[in-house]
Formats: structure tokens, sequence, C-alpha cells
């Protein structure tokens, strides 16, 4: 995905390098630069709730609203279920350095309940904005949380390099999920790693999986999609995604 939308910007047709993705320094039209934060279990992590631990996550969750208050963070929430991830970051700031700040003053993080795992995103623009207005418009209004499922997309091992073939029918069935209203947020790490890109699907677990196991990168084993239940607030996510750049 990110490959594809490097090329498409850059009006190539080579496969991406360092250089190549230095030389883009902006995302595409109607997407933002966000810093994705990846919460996973810390060495100090255990299941096991103590005055020390709720004390610990009152103060996870005072940081959380710090930042958010600060309009650094759009956008957060845990991960469902028995998972080494425990939860999301989104941060919209200019650089890693600064997203990594904030996040070093949480107390999960300091006392190594939690790590975090960071990796730039380009996702569609206004994230947290409708959430962030109304809040601040009410401040005591209810928070309405959403089920959503995360699907991190991973290169996968030993994979052969894309084609603009494959690279075409891969964003073509981008499009088509979020035409189809699949899809709360989809967009590519621009650091060419190995973290590829994420899906936020507005669907069921089970429709989920059967969407990412269509995708066409999928399916020809160049990518896979890791699926987690995640809960966001209601009108985090932006009501309309920008068109996916689909080459002719």
């Amino acid at each position: 995905m990110k490959r594809l939308i490097t090329l498409a910007i850059a009006a190539a047709l080579a496969g991406p390098t360092a250089a190549r993705i230095q030389e883009v320094s902006a995302p595409p039209p109607g997407m933002e630069t966000y810093y994705l934060g990846l919460l996973n279990r810390g060495p100090a992590w255990t299941p096991e709730e103590t005055p020390e631990t709720r004390r610990i996550q009152e103060g996870h969750m005072a940081n959380i609203n710090r930042m958010a208050d600060l309009g650094a963070l759009v956008a957060a929430g845990p991960i469902e279920g028995d998972h080494d991830l425990r939860g999301i970051f989104i941060f919209r700031v200019k650089t890693a350095g600064e997203a990594r700040v904030l996040a070093g003053a949480d107390p999960a993080i300091k006392a190594g309940r939690l790590t975090l795992e960071l990796h730039p995103w380009w996702g569609p623009a206004g994230i947290g904005a409708r959430f962030a207005a109304e809040k601040k418009a009410n401040p005591g209004v209810k928070v309405t949380m959403l089920t959503y499922q995360l699907g991190l997309l991973r290169a996968a091992p030993g994979a052969l390099p894309s084609s603009p073939y494959a690279e075409r029918a891969h964003l073509q069935y981008i499009a088509e999920m979020q035409a189809a209203g699949k899809l709360a947020a989809v967009g590519p790490m621009p650091d060419d790693g190995a973290l590829q890109g994420i899906f936020v699907f507005k669907t069921d677990a089970a429709e989920a999986k059967r969407l990412a196991s269509e995708d066409p990168h999928v399916q020809d084993g160049r990518l896979v999609v890791d699926l987690y239940p995640w809960w966001c607030a209601d009108h985090v996510m932006p009501d309309v995604l920008p068109p996916v750049p689909v080459p002719k």
C-alpha cells in the first residue's frame, strides 16, 4: 500500500527506496502525517489488579486526557482481549520525538507495564477533530466507545517484490472496501519498515478477517494482517475519507 502511494506521488513505477521515501515530505491530498503508537505489554506487566496497578492506570488515563487537551493526541483506546498489544495512541505532532516525550510521561510506560512502539503514519485528515470540538463545546458530554477492528499490515517474510499490476489490484480493493463503507481509516507507513500500514474496519471481527484475507496483497503472500478489536470514542474517526489513488 505505501509503495504505490509513494510511487503515485513521485510519478514513478520503480519500487521504493529509503532515498525516494525521504524525497516525499508530504502525504497525499486529504491525508495527514500522524504518529501511531502501539502500546505493548512491558516487562513489568501483570494481569492482577492491585492498589498500585489502579494508581498507575489512573495516571495513565490522566496523561491521555492531558495529551488530548494539548491537541497532540487525537485518538486513543484499548485493545480488547488477551493480546500483547494493549492499546493505541494516534498523535498529531510535528516529530516522533515530541510524541515520545508526551508518551514518556505516562505512568504505565514509566513503570514498565507498557512499552511504546512508534511509527509515522499517513492517515485521513481530521482524525479527532469532531470529537475535540464537541468536547470543547460540552466538556461534560458522555463519551460513547465504539469497537473497530484494527488491522496491522506487515510485510510477509521473504515476500517477492511487488509489481505495478499487483499494487493496482491492492489499491483497487482498498477503494472498493472504502466505497462500501467498511473502513473508518486506512493509510500507509512512509518509513519503509516491516509495518506497512493499517486498516480500521467498521465491521465485526469475522467480516474484518474475511475482508483482510481477500486483499490481493494478502492472497499473493506479500502482506500479512494482524487483527485486533480496538475501542475508540465515537466521532473520532473522520466522516469522509480521501479517495484512494488507484492508477489507470
